[in-house]
Protein backbone atom coordinates (compact mmCIF):
# COMPACT_ATOMS: atom_id res chain seq x y z
CA UNK A 1 0.00 0.00 0.00
CA UNK A 2 1.37 3.55 -0.88
CA UNK A 3 -0.24 6.91 -0.20
CA UNK A 4 0.05 9.86 -2.88
CA UNK A 5 -0.36 13.00 -2.74
CA UNK A 6 -0.93 14.71 -5.96
CA UNK A 7 -1.97 17.93 -4.92
CA UNK A 8 -3.40 19.48 -1.66
CA UNK A 9 -7.17 17.95 -1.04
CA UNK A 10 -6.82 14.62 -2.98
CA UNK A 11 -5.08 11.37 -1.57
CA UNK A 12 -4.95 8.74 -3.98
CA UNK A 13 -4.25 4.86 -1.93
CA UNK A 14 -3.03 2.58 -3.81
CA UNK A 15 -3.44 -0.79 -3.11
CA UNK A 16 -1.36 -4.44 -4.04
CA UNK A 17 -1.98 -7.53 -3.72
CA UNK A 18 -5.19 -9.17 -1.56
CA UNK A 19 -7.61 -7.25 0.05
CA UNK A 20 -9.00 -9.73 2.14
CA UNK A 21 -9.87 -10.18 5.88
CA UNK A 22 -6.55 -10.28 6.47
CA UNK A 23 -5.20 -6.72 5.20
CA UNK A 24 -8.53 -4.70 4.86
CA UNK A 25 -7.86 -3.45 8.43
CA UNK A 26 -5.03 -2.08 6.90
CA UNK A 27 -6.89 -0.16 3.87
CA UNK A 28 -8.70 1.02 7.06
CA UNK A 29 -6.87 2.40 9.32
CA UNK A 30 -5.11 4.00 6.43
CA UNK A 31 -8.29 5.73 4.85
CA UNK A 32 -8.89 7.07 8.60
CA UNK A 33 -5.34 8.66 9.07
CA UNK A 34 -5.81 10.54 5.72
CA UNK A 35 -9.68 11.13 6.49
CA UNK A 36 -8.00 12.72 9.48
CA UNK A 37 -5.45 15.42 7.19
CA UNK A 38 -8.69 16.49 6.00
CA UNK A 39 -8.73 15.21 1.80
CA UNK A 40 -10.84 16.67 0.02
CA UNK A 41 -11.21 13.75 -2.99
CA UNK A 42 -10.25 10.33 -2.40
CA UNK A 43 -9.23 7.86 -4.55
CA UNK A 44 -8.50 3.92 -4.05
CA UNK A 45 -6.57 2.09 -7.00
CA UNK A 46 -7.22 -1.26 -7.21
CA UNK A 47 -5.04 -1.86 -10.44
CA UNK A 48 -2.86 -4.55 -8.60
CA UNK A 49 -4.90 -5.89 -6.50
CA UNK A 50 -5.29 -9.81 -7.18
CA UNK A 51 -8.16 -11.21 -5.09
CA UNK A 52 -11.18 -9.04 -3.86
CA UNK A 53 -12.74 -10.73 -1.13
CA UNK A 54 -15.98 -10.31 0.93
CA UNK A 55 -14.09 -8.60 3.90
CA UNK A 56 -12.30 -6.05 1.14
CA UNK A 57 -15.71 -4.86 -0.08
CA UNK A 58 -17.29 -4.41 3.02
CA UNK A 59 -13.93 -2.11 3.99
CA UNK A 60 -14.68 -0.53 0.46
CA UNK A 61 -18.15 0.38 1.71
CA UNK A 62 -16.81 1.42 5.08
CA UNK A 63 -14.07 3.98 3.85
CA UNK A 64 -16.97 5.53 1.16
CA UNK A 65 -19.47 5.98 4.16
CA UNK A 66 -16.53 7.74 6.28
CA UNK A 67 -15.48 9.84 3.39
CA UNK A 68 -18.81 11.08 2.87
CA UNK A 69 -19.32 11.90 6.50
CA UNK A 70 -16.09 13.80 6.79
CA UNK A 71 -16.78 15.48 3.02
CA UNK A 72 -20.73 16.03 2.48
CA UNK A 73 -21.42 15.21 -0.99
CA UNK A 74 -18.20 13.53 -1.53
CA UNK A 75 -17.92 10.04 -2.90
CA UNK A 76 -15.17 7.57 -2.95
CA UNK A 77 -13.49 7.10 -6.09
CA UNK A 78 -12.54 3.72 -7.27
CA UNK A 79 -9.99 3.48 -10.12
CA UNK A 80 -8.31 0.21 -11.78
CA UNK A 81 -11.86 -1.56 -11.76
CA UNK A 82 -11.28 -3.07 -14.96
CA UNK A 83 -9.74 -6.19 -13.72
CA UNK A 84 -12.21 -9.12 -13.78
CA UNK A 85 -11.14 -9.58 -9.82
CA UNK A 86 -11.99 -6.75 -9.18
CA UNK A 87 -14.86 -5.29 -11.27
CA UNK A 88 -16.70 -8.68 -10.83
CA UNK A 89 -17.48 -8.95 -7.49
CA UNK A 90 -18.31 -5.06 -7.04
CA UNK A 91 -21.04 -5.66 -10.25
CA UNK A 92 -22.12 -8.98 -8.72
CA UNK A 93 -22.84 -7.13 -5.78
CA UNK A 94 -24.48 -4.35 -7.20
CA UNK A 95 -21.24 -2.01 -5.52
CA UNK A 96 -20.19 0.20 -8.66
CA UNK A 97 -23.25 2.70 -8.32
CA UNK A 98 -21.83 3.65 -4.29
CA UNK A 99 -18.55 4.93 -5.82
CA UNK A 100 -17.07 7.20 -8.90
CA UNK A 101 -15.55 4.32 -10.76
CA UNK A 102 -12.88 4.40 -12.92
CA UNK A 103 -10.43 2.44 -15.39
CA UNK A 104 -7.29 3.64 -14.54
CA UNK A 105 -5.40 6.29 -12.02
CA UNK A 106 -4.69 8.46 -14.27
CA UNK A 107 -8.40 8.69 -15.17
CA UNK A 108 -9.47 9.55 -11.58
CA UNK A 109 -6.73 11.99 -11.43
CA UNK A 110 -8.03 13.81 -14.68
CA UNK A 111 -11.79 13.99 -13.27
CA UNK A 112 -10.64 15.67 -10.50
CA UNK A 113 -8.55 17.89 -12.35
CA UNK A 114 -11.18 18.89 -14.13
CA UNK A 115 -13.68 19.02 -11.65
CA UNK A 116 -11.12 21.36 -9.70
CA UNK A 117 -10.43 23.84 -12.91
CA UNK A 118 -7.26 22.62 -13.18
CA UNK A 119 -5.79 22.69 -16.63
CA UNK A 120 -2.24 22.19 -16.52
CA UNK A 121 -2.06 18.50 -14.61
CA UNK A 122 -2.13 14.98 -17.20
CA UNK A 123 -1.58 17.42 -20.63
CA UNK A 124 -4.92 19.05 -20.51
Amino acid sequence: MSINRAWPGLCVVELAGELDALTCTLLMDCVREQLAAAPVSMVIDLDAVTFLGSAGLAALVQCSQWLAAAVPGARLQLSGTTHRVVHRPLRLLGLLALFDVHSTSADALAKHARDAGVSDHFGM
